[in-house]
C-alpha cells in the first residue's frame, strides 16, 4: 500500500513538472512582408486550439515590428517569410525558441537579395513546405548539412509535407508577389489543412526542447 502511494505521489509530481513546463506559452508572430494582422488569425486561432490538446496555453501577439522591446517569461518567437528571416537574426538568450516558417538562414547564400544569417544557440526550428513557390524546398538541404557537419545541436530543421509558402497567411497573395509575377503552389488547397501539419510539428517541437 505504501509502494503504490509512493508511486502516485511520483507520477502526480513528475505530471505536473512536465504541465507547467510549456503550460503557458507566450507565442511572438512576425509577419511577412506586407501583410497584415488579420491574415495571421486564422493560424493563431488554430494553434490555440491544438495547443490546448496537448495542456499548452498558446497567448499569441501579431507584432506591427521586428522587434522586442520585453521579452516575457516564457516566450517563443515565431517568423513567417521576411519576418522569418529577422527572427532568425534576432539573438536574445531570453527566448525559449526561434521558430520559423519559409525562410532559412541562407547560409550558402542561394537565396537572392537575401544576407547569410550566423546560427546562434537559441533552439531554433527551421521549416519550409515541400510545396512552397517562394523560396526552394532544397534551401532547407544546405542548413540539414551544415547543421550536421558543424554539428549544431540548437538547429532543426523540417520539410512540411505538402504545405505551401502562403498558408500561414490564409494563402493571402500580396501585391508585390503580384507585381513580380511570383505564384505560390497549392493555393487552391484549403489552408487549414496545411495550417493543422505546421502547428502539430510546432507543438511537438516545443514539447522536445522543453
Amino acid at each position: 500500500m505504501i509502494n503504490y502511494i509512493l508511486l502516485l505521489l511520483t507520477y502526480l509530481n513528475l505530471d505536473l513538472f512536465y504541465y507547467n513546463k510549456y503550460n503557458f506559452i507566450n507565442f511572438v508572430i512576425w509577419k511577412g512582408y506586407n501583410k497584415a494582422n488579420i491574415d495571421y488569425i486564422n493560424f493563431s486561432n488554430i494553434l490555440i486550439k491544438q495547443g490546448k490538446k496537448h495542456n499548452i496555453n498558446f497567448n499569441v501577439t501579431i507584432s506591427d515590428n521586428y522587434d522586442l522591446n520585453e521579452i516575457k517569461y516564457n516566450t517563443i518567437l515565431f517568423g513567417h517569410s521576411y519576418g522569418g528571416f529577422k527572427c532568425l537574426e534576432y539573438n536574445n538568450s531570453k527566448l525559449i525558441a526561434k521558430i520559423v516558417y519559409g525562410a532559412t538562414h541562407n547560409t550558402y547564400k542561394k537565396i537572392k537579395h537575401v544576407n547569410k544569417i550566423d546560427k546562434d544557440n537559441i533552439p531554433t526550428l527551421t521549416m519550409i513546405g515541400n510545396k512552397d513557390g517562394i523560396f526552394s524546398p532544397s534551401h532547407l538541404n544546405d542548413e540539414i548539412y551544415d547543421n550536421y557537419i558543424f554539428k549544431k545541436k540548437y538547429q532543426h530543421t523540417i520539410l512540411v509535407n505538402n504545405t505551401n509558402h502562403l498558408c500561414i497567411c490564409n494563402n493571402k497573395v500580396s501585391y508585390l508577389s503580384k507585381f513580380l509575377a511570383i505564384k505560390d503552389n497549392n493555393l487552391d488547397i484549403d489552408p487549414n489543412l496545411m495550417i493543422n501539419a505546421i502547428c502539430n510539428i510546432i507543438i511537438y517541437y516545443i514539447k522536445f526542447i522543453l
